[in-house]
């Protein structure tokens, strides 16, 4: 168990969670996204999309 103030607690859930237009995304970013892979560890989760 670990433990955190309220505050350092809501800090922390703000911090996890950013909501971003594509707009404000850079080109390299948009082209990072395009180029990402799932991890090989995780193929057996593409049976989950069947």
């Amino acid at each position: 168990m670990v433990k955190v103030t309220s505050i350092e607690f809501q800090r922390l859930i703000k911090k996890g969670r950013q909501v971003l237009k594509v707009e404000q995304l850079s080109d390299k970013e948009l082209d990072a996204i395009g180029k990402a892979e799932v991890p090989k560890k995780y193929k057996y989760l593409d049976a989950e999309l069947d």
